[in-house]
Order: C-alpha cells, then sequence, then structure tokens
C-alpha cells in the first residue's frame, strides 16, 4: 500500500496507510439514511435506498385557490419521494412572516395575514432531514377588508350623505355608487380618497329610495361591497291640497343648485312666483297642466302636476342643462251635496317640514286605527269612518338632527272644511290647555311625540270633520320657552312673553273624517292572543296580521327582508327570471324551461307505463351492490326498452 491510502473495515473504521509501514483506523458514523458496508469490494458509508440519500425536487405549479382577508389557500404539484412540505409567506417589502408545515396533501391555508398586502409564499418539499435546494415560489395577496358601520348621516331632496370607518387595508381610493329601486347604478365622481370617511351622492331625484353602495380599492383589489338603503325628502317643498288649486311652497335655502327662474308647472306658461325666501307655485286642478284621475264608482279623486326646472336656454336643438321634474299630488274625497253639487274635501298630507339653520324639523300628525298606535291610516284609507262618540286616536310629532328639544301642541281644532281659519271651529285644545272633557292624553316612551284618545264627534249639517294642531319645538333647558309654560291663558301670556330662542312653529291637519251612526260602526276586533307590536287585529277574520315590511303570522312578526327582485333584472330573452335567496338573489328558469349546459332550455316530457310482475320484496334488495338488486336493474332496463 501507499501511504496515504485510506480504506475501509469492517466495524465502522476507516483506515489510512501511513510512514514506515503503519496503520491507524479511526471509527466512522454514516449520515440518515446511508449505512457502513462493503461495495467494490470495499467498506464505506453507503446509501441503502439512492432516491433518500439526495435532496428532494421542489414541488411546481404553485397557485392560489381562494383568498380572504386574513388567509390564502394555495396548491401545488407534488414532487417526487417526499415526506412533506414547508409553506413560508412573507410580505413583500416586510417582516411580518407565517410558515406552515403539511404532510401528505399539496394543499395549504396560510392564515395571521394582513388584509389587502401582498405576500411571497413558498413551497419547499422535505424528505427526512433534507429540504428541497429550491422552491415554488408565487406573489399572492389577501382581500381588501370592507368599510365597516356604514351609516346614513343626512338626506335631503336630491342628496344623501353617507359615513364609514376606515378599513385596515392599504387603499387607493373608494368606490361609491347609487342605485334607485329599479334604476341602474351610477358611481360617485370624484370618487372618495383613501383617507375620506364620508360621502355625499348628489343629483339625486326627490321621494325615491337608493341603495348607497361603498367598496374599498386597494393596491391588490377590491372589497366585497357594504350597502345602506334610505330615501331622498321629497323636496321639502310645502304641498297645500286646496279644494280649488294645489300650491307648493320651497324655502330658496333648499334649492341649493337649482335654477329657480327656470321652475316651472308641466304647463311651460305656468311659472313659479320667485322671491328672495321663496319660490311658489299654484296649480289650478282644471289647469296648467294637472291631470284628474277620476273613477266613476269611487269617491276618491287624484289631481298631479309635476314642478319641473332646468333645460332653461336650449342651444340650437339641444339641451345643455338636463331637466328634471318632480311629481306631485293631492287626494279629494268627492261628495254630492243636494243643492249644491259635488264639492271636493282635500286628503292632506300628514308631514309638514319647516327648514332652519339647527336643520330641518318634520312636524308630523297621524290618525291611528286603534289605542296601540302600530298603524297609520293610510292616504288610500280617507275619509276615515268613525262611529259618533266611539274613540278615535291620533298623535302629533317632530322628527329632527337637532337633539336637546321638546315637542308642544299649543292649540288643536275641528273644522268641518280643510280650511284652518274656516268660521265654524270646535277648539278641542287653547293655549296648552284641554278643552274637551273626553281628551286624553296616552303615555308614550318618545319625548318628541304626543298622543291623544277623543271620543269622535261631528259639526251639526255637516258631514266631514278636519283636525287641525299648531305645534311647536323649544329648546329643552330653557326655563322661560312657550313649551315649558304649558297651559297658560293668553292674558297671563301676554304679560309675560317668553324668549322666542330657537323656537320653530307649524300647523299640520288631518282628515277628512267621516261620522257614521254608531250602530253601523263594526265592534272592535277580538283577536286571540296578544298581536306583535308590528301587526294588527283583521275586524274580519279576527287574526292577528304584519303590517307592511313585516312577515309572519302576526303574533311574531319579521321584517322582511330586502326584495332584491325588485332591484335587479335577469335576463329575460334567456328564458330566466328573479328568485329572492336568503341575503341574496338567483337567476333561475323560466316555468317550462331546464337548466342545461348553461342555458336554459324547454322542458320536454315523456309519459310511459310498463308491467311488471310482482317481486317478493327481500332485505339483500337495500343495498345497490347485491347480485338481486343489479338483477332487479337489468330486468325493468329490459322491460323499458322493450
Amino acid at each position: 500500500m501507499k501511504i496515504g491510502e485510506v480504506w475501509g473495515e469492517p466495524g465502522n473504521l476507516q483506515c489510512s496507510c501511513g510512514r514506515l509501514g503503519s496503520i491507524s483506523c479511526r471509527p466512522i458514523s454514516c449520515e440518515e439514511e446511508f449505512t457502513w458496508t462493503v461495495r467494490n469490494q470495499d467498506y464505506g458509508c453507503f446509501c441503502l435506498h439512492d432516491h433518500r440519500c439526495t435532496a428532494p425536487e421542489p414541488p411546481s405549479d404553485l397557485t392560489s385557490l381562494t383568498a380572504n382577508t386574513t388567509s390564502i389557500e394555495i396548491s401545488w404539484s407534488a414532487s417526487p419521494f417526499t415526506d412533506g412540505y414547508r409553506v413560508i409567506g412573507t410580505e413583500q417589502g416586510g417582516f411580518s412572516q407565517s410558515t406552515v408545515v403539511v404532510n401528505g396533501t399539496t394543499s395549504a391555508v396560510i392564515t395571521g395575514l394582513l388584509p389587502g398586502t401582498m405576500y411571497n409564499i413558498s413551497v419547499y418539499s422535505y424528505r427526512g432531514s433534507r429540504e428541497s435546494p429550491g422552491a415554488s415560489s408565487s406573489l399572492f395577496a389577501t382581500a381588501v377588508d370592507p368599510p365597516t358601520e356604514l351609516q346614513v348621516v343626512q338626506t335631503t331632496f336630491n342628496t344623501i350623505s353617507v359615513s364609514w370607518t376606515l378599513p385596515s387595508s392599504t387603499l387607493v381610493r373608494f368606490r361609491v355608487s347609487e342605485t334607485p329601486a329599479g334604476g341602474s347604478t351610477r358611481d360617485l365622481y370624484p370618487p372618495p380618497g383613501p383617507d375620506d370617511t364620508s360621502a355625499t351622492v348628489t343629483g339625486l331625484l326627490p321621494a325615491v329610495r337608493y341603495r348607497i353602495t361603498v367598496v374599498a380599492v386597494g393596491l391588490y383589489g377590491e372589497s366585497a361591497e357594504t350597502s345602506v338603503t334610505a330615501s331622498t325628502e321629497s323636496g321639502r317643498g310645502h304641498l297645500t291640497c286646496d279644494p280649488s288649486y294645489m300650491r307648493v311652497i320651497f324655502t330658496r335655502e333648499v334649492l341649493v343648485g337649482v335654477e329657480v327662474d327656470t321652475m316651472r308647472l308641466r304647463d311651460p306658461n305656468c311659472r313659479a312666483n320667485v322671491n328672495s325666501t321663496h319660490v311658489i307655485l299654484t296649480a289650478p286642478l282644471n289647469g296648467c297642466g294637472t291631470i284628474a284621475e277620476d273613477a266613476a264608482d269611487n269617491p276618491k279623486m287624484s289631481f298631479t302636476n309635476e314642478v319641473v326646472f332646468g333645460a332653461a336656454v336650449p342651444d340650437g336643438v339641444i339641451v345643455r342643462t338636463p331637466e328634471q321634474r318632480w311629481p306631485f299630488r293631492c287626494d279629494y274625497v268627492r261628495e254630492d251635496i243636494v243643492g249644491v253639487g259635488p264639492i271636493l274635501f282635500p286628503i292632506p298630507l300628514p308631514n309638514v317640514t319647516i327648514p332652519s339653520s339647527n336643520g330641518s324639523f318634520t312636524f308630523s300628525m297621524n290618525l291611528y286605527h286603534s289605542e296601540a298606535f302600530l298603524r297609520p291610516y293610510d292616504q288610500n284609507e280617507f275619509p276615515v269612518k268613525v262611529a259618533i262618540n266611539h274613540m278615535l286616536y291620533f298623535s302629533v310629532a317632530v322628527d329632527s338632527q337637532a337633539t336637546g328639544v321638546v315637542l308642544f301642541v299649543e292649540n288643536c281644532k275641528a273644522t268641518p272644511t280643510f280650511n284652518h281659519d274656516d268660521a265654524l271651529q270646535y277648539f278641542i285644545i287653547r293655549d296648552g290647555c284641554k278643552e274637551d272633557d273626553t281628551l286624553e292624553e296616552l303615555e308614550t316612551s318618545d319625548p318628541n311625540s304626543v298622543r291623544y284618545g277623543i271620543r269622535a264627534f261631528r259639526f251639526i249639517n255637516e258631514t266631514m270633520v278636519y283636525l287641525h294642531c299648531d305645534v311647536m319645538v323649544c329648546p329643552a333647558d330653557s326655563p322661560d320657552s312657550r313649551c315649558t309654560m304649558g297651559c297658560e291663558a293668553p292674558s297671563s301670556r301676554r304679560r309675560r312673553e317668553a324668549p322666542a330662542g330657537m323656537q320653530q312653529r307649524a300647523a299640520v291637519v288631518q282628515g277628512p273624517i267621516a261620522l257614521v251612526p254608531g250602530e253601523t260602526t263594526t265592534a272592535p276586533p277580538e283577536c286571540p292572543g296578544e298581536c306583535h307590536e308590528h301587526a294588527v287585529c283583521n275586524i274580519a277574520t279576527k287574526t292577528c296580521v304584519c303590517e307592511d315590511g313585516w312577515v309572519g303570522n302576526g303574533v311574531h312578526c319579521e321584517e322582511k327582508q330586502l326584495d332584491w327582485c325588485s332591484i335587479i333584472t335577469c335576463d329575460v330573452t334567456a328564458h330566466r327570471r328573479c328568485r329572492n335567496t336568503p341575503g341574496s338573489y338567483a337567476c333561475e328558469c323560466q316555468p317550462g324551461f331546464t337548466e342545461f349546459n348553461g342555458r336554459c332550455q324547454v322542458s320536454q316530457t315523456y309519459q310511459c307505463s310498463i308491467r311488471l310482475r310482482a317481486l317478493q320484496f327481500t332485505p339483500d334488495l337495500e343495498d345497490t351492490q347485491t347480485a338481486a338488486y343489479m338483477a332487479l336493474v337489468t330486468k325493468v332496463t329490459q322491460t323499458v326498452r322493450g
């Protein structure tokens, strides 16, 4: 042997030749998966299984399956001879890292990630203690989290303002859109910036319900939609329905952005009367484009017109300014009086809105079906028929964004006509003092509402009754306000006139009320059990019925879900129709059509009859894998084909 030559010996010994023929040996420890054995007439550490003694190959075809705001699910193609995989997600440009080790699968979910963030995800394969020298890597982003606490903060006749809480994702901007009921979607431009938490959608139509949607736009995608619904106000125009005309009065401060000089009725010749504080439009019932809707067998009549503005000056054959139309309507009860002819009794709207520097105040007056004050009479239920001396229930309320105010009813009176100043009057409340002995003030938990009950009456030789109330709001902390004084005779009030402060006054009216003899009135309904707070007792069936917008058996009522199909339109040309589902909707095939390969095709129905010899049913026919079951299937198939 030569000096320095190395060889192996049994017992895990490695020996070498030294000077002067000396031999030295040392023990050897083999790596995992290697063993000390002889090959090619020499001992050494040799691999027991060749494929396990080298590093495994990295996986391939790394793809993302799903991603939400805090996790990403990925999959990959397996590499051969691998025990498992180590998955590492590292925030791009950051230090955040998440590691997952999986065995026996080619997919993994990485959790604990940041929303709207790009991650470099690498998958290594390992076998024993050996890991692949490289990895299958790719960039994947988590979903952008949506804005939260979306709410409506203010509505006007043509705007809706919303606010929200910022998401945690890094954003580029927000996308805000509005969708009117049954209409198409329009995006707000310019869009709100990444740090904005509110937006005002403008250019809306009055008295229309809108769905406002906010989407957060991040660096790597958009969030899920967050929506809220709200209705624009009716224009804050005060509508007066007189027996001979309809009148709409606007204050100038609520017509921001409106070219008041262009405001008119349907007839272009009937233009608005504009002064420094108000815009007034008067539509006679028989002119200025007013349209009457009259049914021969119905005592009610409706008259409609429109407030038209915009499109002031045509430029040749085109118009530069879009024209807008605000419809308004007055309902009347027509009664034929012998010797006089038909008389129209207006059905007034229950609300009056008073603009103010402290925010608008909407005063309302409603008549109710019962002392539960759950369901007010609708416009189409007038005239309200009440038996003389039976209880009549009504309420007066105020709705305002202003805080710290109280409501006070100064006067309430009855007249036989819509005219507040009719010569024939009967006071129920005068100067805050009760005048009618049957009047009862009923309890309510709402400080901005007052409820009353009174025994019904009528005027001698008159058929209808209107209720008029003069109401006001005052600061709750003002000890000298008219609201605080309460019942006070005019003489004493003149001696100590209260400072005005922030007082807002309005006159509200409800009617007409038609009084009928007591014996013709149906007795109060009696329902078994107690109706839900959003249900009323049906007189005819004596059962509880949920109010509009609520569903259930009357004893238990739930708020009705959004009718998506009133907003979404499916492609009817493809024989599809919309169907509401819990929290969403589905476009399904119309009756008579069946879904096949993504298309709705005409359903074909075939009928046939066969006759089989009766067989005794045995337990083995319950198992679809038994010979008896397969024989039965074969027999039925052959009979049908034959």
